[in-house]
């Protein structure tokens, strides 16, 4: 028994490999079109996701560096004046 699939205009049942439906004459988006279609701009989207988030962490790293190094400053300011 063949598995049917949706038309995406009328949803009459259609043969999946039938290029065009039918009963209202749309054409079929084969499912590997269809997945390809999809993935190439999330796979993109991905892509620029990991992108920001890398440069955000570089970023948030050199904020905690530079309040390291004023951390540091005060710490050697308080020992000097605490030896007075």
């Amino acid at each position: 028994m063949r598995e049917l699939t949706t038309c995406r205009s009328c949803n009459r049942f259609v043969a999946p490999d039938f290029s065009y439906c039918p009963y209202c004459g749309t054409g079929r988006v084969r499912s590997y079109e269809f997945r390809r279609l999809l993935d190439t701009p999330f796979d993109r989207m991905e892509q620029n996701v990991q992108e920001y988030s890398l440069l955000r962490l570089e970023r948030i790293e050199r904020q905690l560096d530079l309040l390291d190094g004023d951390l540091q400053h005060m710490m050697q300011d308080l020992l000097e004046r605490n030896s007075l």
